[in-house]
């Protein structure tokens, strides 16, 4: 096979890109409305496409071959990170195609062993999202249904996707024709970012936790990110990231040291919001949107570190004394 055309952090996008064809095509595979198979199936071909075009295999033994091969260099909490945001994706991404909550869970099952992780991991993944995504949306949340494809909270009107693809585009380098694939694909992030992206940890960024830095296109920051992000949107990677925290905990990936930087970088995004929150009360009339959607975006990064707190509690991990 020729050389990938995928540019910068190439086997961290190419891992994302093929898990998530590789979810898709398990979903296809189980729907049983003919009409609805037909168009996953169209999307499939129209991916495969993209991944013609990338260089790399769309057959789907190869594809599995590939993913493992990829995912061998991964350490047990890169695989797990990974998993969380393929339990927050939609793969038929940009499409919207309506599969059952059962159909999803059963085919990221199948997803995992490629992954390096058990279907089990999987199960938790969801659990831990749903628990997560419940905690965070405080008071409005209502049950969680797949309608297109999507996660949607109803009560908030999150339609959400791959990890924060549209947001880097303009920073990736190669030919036109790779970034529309790899934003296609679902991979554009990833390209930039590397593991780094996954699971919500560009949240709490040790290089990024104070100043907001962060080394994508166009001098995005964290703040800068949630704030085009929008509450709905900051509200899915926050969960991201808690989902990650207590599935690390569980899983005694996640050190006292570790646990601590990543509540303390939080709580640094939380005060810098704050500031940012009074500077703009400082320049709107009162009650403007750009105001109301800050103030939002903060209550649910509060509950993220108030959710973040009970899960150290829920597994007996004490941070106060971390180095």
């Amino acid at each position: 096979m020729q050389q990938s055309n995928l540019p910068n952090r190439n086997d961290d996008a190419l891992r994302y890109i093929l898990a998530l064809y590789l979810l898709a095509h398990e979903i296809a595979a189980r729907e049983k409305d003919k009409g609805q198979k037909q168009k996953m199936e169209a999307v499939l071909k129209l991916k495969r496409e993209a991944l013609a075009e990338l260089s790399e295999p769309a057959d789907i033994y190869r594809v599995q071959k590939r993913l493992r091969e990829l995912s061998s260099k991964l350490t047990p909490a890169e695989a797990l990170r990974l998993m969380v945001d393929l339990a927050f994706s939609n793969p038929f991404s940009p499409y919207e195609l309506s599969f059952s909550q059962k159909v999803f869970e059963d085919a990221l099952r199948d997803v995992a062993p490629p992954l390096t992780l058990l279907g089990g991991d999987a199960q938790r993944a969801i659990a831990e999202r749903n628990e997560a995504l419940k905690a965070l949306a405080g008071p409005n949340w209502i049950p969680l249904l797949y309608v297109g494809g999507m996660a949607i909270m109803a009560a908030l009107g999150i339609f959400y996707g791959p990890v924060l693809v549209g947001l880097v585009g303009a920073g990736m380098s190669g030919a036109a024709a790779v970034t529309s694939g790899l934003a296609f694909l679902g991979g554009g992030s990833m390209a930039l970012g590397g593991m780094g992206m996954t699971g919500g940890l560009w949240l709490v960024s040790t290089a990024s936790a104070v100043t907001g830095a962060v080394a994508w296109a166009g001098g995005m920051t964290i703040l800068k990110v949630l704030r085009h992000l929008g509450p709905s949107g900051a509200l899915i990677e926050l969960a991201k990231l808690v989902t990650t925290f207590s599935l690390l905990l569980q899983r005694d990936l996640l050190g006292n040291a570790a646990a601590k930087e990543y509540i303390t970088n939080l709580e640094a995004q939380l005060n810098a919001l704050e500031i940012e929150i009074e500077e703009e009360k400082r320049l709107n009339d009162k009650g403007a949107r750009r105001v109301r959607d800050l103030e939002a975006t903060k209550g649910i990064m509060q509950r993220a570190l108030n959710r973040m707190h009970a899960c150290l509690k829920k597994h007996g991990t004490k941070i106060e004394d971390a180095a």
